[in-house]
């Protein structure tokens, strides 16, 4: 689109007229500034700094930052870490540090707006490297973007800010669900100690269903994304809640023979024991006879209630033994032999039925929640640069 062809009061601007590049560098050991911000600091789509170091944590020279400035991290810029500074500190020399020019934009609108899809797209496609992409200001500057005129600048900020009150009030649900989620695992799957004032014993995995490791593609075989009719679970489609069946692939027909002996059935769990580990869930029905992944172990022919079972993995009883079991390499792993010796508490089947009704629905409040917080996510990222239609 050319300017001439803008609607009345927009603006095609490059980035270096309504931003300013600060570059004002500073040794952690001189400074008299108390806050140190790292890239790890700032969270996804937030503007706010919920956390932060200080500037002994760090040396080498670092990034001056006044309040109400911008901090941008242009390294992974796919990211999306963009915030304001609530106070003068020091920064990640990672990062830039930014002003709005007052006089081309609405300070407020320039955070939100580099928040945008538009700009983060054009942010993560100017960027150079292969193993840390990074932006360099001299590029980004002369990026040419819309810009709406200052009237719906000011109503887009205060759309973001009862956005940002519907945000924090979503984080303080799922905070309050975990923390209630976390009592009732504590009452009922620690295995070290007896307080559920239930009747119970200890036992292991291996007593209660059968572990079985997935099959790697035989040598040379790749998937398709042609519906071959033999689907094949990676870890990349799990996630903490399930498995995300959008981007399933397919094992092409010369090689099924060769894994058919390594398939799931609908409504057996699993467990990702490489890559990723510890992702657990249940096979839904769409992938009923699916292959699974090398990366992964089934749990089949569960002789206890497979919900319990499954709040159990999900549990953080469940991660300790994980995390304390996986081999320390490049790549961690999980060893099959040691799942099946997990420990947990096994009830009579009335009550791991009650304990898992709780547990399962709690999990399913914060899947709820995280899905509102997503949508609502979403939703800023374009409404940042409204339609010029």
């Amino acid at each position: 689109m050319t300017e001439q062809q803008l609607p009345a009061g927009w603006q095609m601007v490059k980035f270096g007229d309504i931003a300013k590049h600060i570059s004002k560098r500073v040794e952690p050991s001189e400074t008299d500034l108390g806050i140190y911000v790292g890239l790890e600091h700032l969270n996804p789509d937030s503007l706010k700094i919920k956390r932060h170091g200080v500037p002994s944590d760090v040396a080498g020279q670092k990034l001056l930052v006044k309040k109400g400035q911008i901090i941008f991290g242009k390294r992974r810029a796919y990211q999306r870490k963009v915030a304001v500074a609530d106070w003068d500190c020091i920064c990640s020399a990672h990062a830039m540090v930014l002003e709005a020019n007052s006089e081309r934009i609405t300070p407020e609108y320039l955070a939100i707006f580099m928040q945008s899809n538009e700009f983060m797209e054009r942010a993560i496609a100017i960027s150079e490297g292969s193993l840390s992409p990074t932006i360099k200001w001299k590029t980004l500057s002369v990026q040419n973007f819309c810009i709406p005129p200052a009237d719906q600048q000011r109503s887009i900020i205060n759309i973001h800010k009862s956005s940002m009150k519907a945000l924090h009030s979503i984080d303080s649900a799922i905070i309050s669900n975990q923390k209630l989620r976390n009592s009732f695992e504590d009452r009922y799957f620690s295995y070290t100690q007896e307080n559920s004032g239930l009747a119970r014993s200890i036992g292991c995995i291996s007593d209660i269903c059968k572990v079985k490791g997935g099959k790697r593609l035989p040598k040379g075989v790749s998937l398709v994304d042609v519906d071959t009719g033999y689907k094949y679970i990676r870890v990349s489609d799990m996630n903490q809640f399930g498995i995300e069946m959008s981007e399933i692939m397919y094992v092409p027909n010369e090689a099924v023979e060769k894994i058919s002996s390594y398939r799931a059935c609908a409504g057996e769990l699993y467990i990702s024991v490489a890559g990723t580990l510890g992702l657990v869930g249940r096979i839904p029905t769409g992938l009923d006879g699916a292959n699974m992944t090398e990366n992964a172990d089934m749990l089949k022919d569960i002789q206890i209630d497979s919900d319990y079972l499954l709040s159990f993995i999900r549990s953080k009883y469940f991660s300790f033994q994980v995390e304390n079991s996986m081999t320390t390499s490049a790549q961690p792993k999980l060893a099959i032999d040691k799942i099946k010796r997990f420990k947990l508490p096994i009830y009579s089947d009335p009550d791991c039925k009650k304990i898992a009704k709780i547990v399962l629905g709690l999990w399913d409040v914060t899947e709820s929640l995280i899905q509102k917080r997503e949508k609502i996510t979403n939703v800023m990222r374009c409404t940042a640069v409204p339609s010029r239609s």
